[in-house]
């Protein structure tokens, strides 16, 4: 029977958009993916693992799928993704599968448990193709919830209340919307707005020690510095950043199109000196499942659309309910009480925060140099050197945890951190 073979492309899709012509290109970007993807049904039994060395190709495996009809018999190049969820479908341990398929001679053996176990397998599959590669293999009753849709949906529900989105990232695993509603902005008014004596320097009193080691990573030059270092001409500048101190509410939307996690809804605080983000907590956590499939083959957009329906009713009343003002106002206040609280020994409240969240040295030092650059040595100032170090943080992914770990960290920081007020 002929196999047809389907072209890859380059895995890896890591986009910002943080310009109206950024985010619009994006969302042409995700509709064009949206266009090309398929979506099939298919039984176990109708895929295969071939190893391409054995006919002379570059040593790789694919996955061969009986379609059926018209198109029969076709072979894809499978995805990082695809691979490890092939590897948990049917129970190959994660290592023993990887170090398989990173050793070109034992490609054979990989695609001889692949397709031993894909035989004994009673089950049918979601198999998500892009540009002639699965990269998702998942259970037929997970519910695709695509960009696309999301970006839209979303888009109209974040206009209707007057927002906007503000800044889009797609990666291969997920896509994160924030969206902000500027017109509500408030100012944080600081109960300890004046540098007074009990505070004293950053580094002297309250960062005894530190001075010796600013050359060791701690110091910034011009060109590394903060945004608010630079709108301050590289000064301390607390007295005047506490008079800019405004923030406004917002969400981060995010979803994955290949099962790397839910639909999360989760509102934040926006600062607008520093260009901060500090995430509270999901208020919609969506997992991707729906009814079990009968019917096999190639699942249409008609048919996805409408069975999300529901789902993106509820998406668009979690928006809604989570840009609530007075939800924000009692963030605020929060954000107020936390620049009384002062860090009795700031460079350990740190290493708890480090400790506490599982964050690494780097993520640390970047902490420490962020909190001594600012003059602020209080809960707030160290959220916001956690939040900056998040939004500093190139990884989308490892930028919006940090992000998290400064909002919770606001909230639990009585209870974490010594303070005096």
């Amino acid at each position: 029977m002929t196999v047809t073979t389907m072209t890859t492309q380059e895995e890896g899709i890591q986009v910002r958009a943080v310009s109206p012509a950024q985010i619009a290109e994006l969302a042409q970007r995700i509709q064009g993916i949206a266009q090309r993807k398929r979506d099939y049904i298919v039984p176990a039994t109708h895929l295969r693992m071939v190893d391409r060395a054995a006919a002379g190709e570059q040593p790789r495996v694919d996955l061969v799928a009986q379609l059926g009809g018209i198109l029969g018999d076709v072979s894809y190049g499978i995805g990082k993704h695809a691979h490890a969820q092939i590897a948990e479908k049917l129970g190959i341990h994660g290592t023993y599968y990887r170090r398989m398929l990173d050793t070109p001679h034992a490609l054979p053996l990989l695609a001889q448990n692949v397709n031993h176990w894909l035989e004994q397998a009673r089950s049918n599959f979601l198999m998500r193709e892009l540009d002639g590669r699965v990269r998702a293999l998942l259970s037929d009753r997970y519910q695709p919830l695509d960009n696309t849709d999301l970006f839209f949906e979303a888009a109209r529900v974040v206009h209707d209340i007057g927002g906007q989105i503000v800044r889009a990232d797609l990666t291969e695993e997920r896509m994160y919307l924030r969206a902000l509603v500027p017109d509500w902005r408030e100012q944080v008014a600081h109960q300890r707005a004046a540098l007074d004596a009990e505070r004293g320097s950053m580094r002297g009193v309250h960062f005894d020690g530190f001075s010796d080691r600013l050359a060791g990573g701690i110091h910034k030059d011009p060109a590394s510095m903060t945004i608010g270092e630079r709108r301050n001409g590289g000064g301390g500048g607390v007295m005047e950043r506490a008079s800019r101190d405004y923030v406004c509410p917002g969400i981060v939307i995010s979803n994955s199109e290949i099962g790397q996690g839910r639909v999360l809804v989760e509102p934040f605080v926006y600062a607008f000196y520093c260009s901060n983000y500090a995430v509270f907590g999901e208020s919609l956590g969506r997992v991707h499942v729906g009814a079990k499939r009968e019917h096999l083959g190639v699942l249409s957009d008609d048919t996805l659309r409408a069975e999300g329906a529901y789902v993106w009713g509820t998406i668009r009343d979690y928006i809604r309910a989570t840009l609530d003002r007075e939800q924000f106002r009692a963030r605020l206040q929060r954000l107020v009480e936390s620049t009384g609280e002062m860090l009795t020994a700031p460079q350990e409240a740190v290493d708890s925060v480090v400790k506490h969240y599982g964050l690494t040295d780097e993520e640390r030092q970047r902490i420490l140099n962020e909190l001594i650059s600012a003059g602020d040595p209080t809960v707030y100032g160290l959220l916001q050197a956690i939040t900056a170090t998040g939004r500093d943080t190139a990884d989308t992914h490892r930028a919006i945890e940090l992000e998290r770990v400064g909002g919770q960290f606001v909230t639990a920081a009585p209870e974490l951190v010594a303070v005096r007020r």
